[in-house]
């Protein structure tokens, strides 16, 4: 993948999880840790959870703290909600 292309990638998924955090904002912390969490663990692909698990591990100042602190809760492995062939959950 060209760094044009990576770069993209990354702004593309932190815009998109900047967005899901803005939506849950009126929550408490917690709250909104805990259900941005399950939204990207739910209905993202792979790939992109992965890529912002790395923007996360990498301390990338561009990442808004309830986000940043929504993929920290995620477990070790790879087995997610969108991982699963009947998700939990509404």
């Amino acid at each position: 993948m060209s760094s044009s292309s990576s770069s993209a990638v990354h702004d593309s998924v932190v815009r998109m999880g900047h967005d899901i955090a803005r939506h849950f904002a009126h929550k408490s912390h917690d709250q909104a840790v805990e259900e941005v969490s399950a939204h990207v663990l739910k209905f993202w692909e792979p790939r992109m959870r992965a890529e912002l698990r790395r923007c996360v591990r990498e301390d990338d100042h561009d990442i808004a703290p309830i986000l940043a602190e929504a993929v920290r809760t995620w477990p070790d492995e790879e087995d997610t909600q969108a991982d699963r062939d009947i998700p939990s959950g509404g």
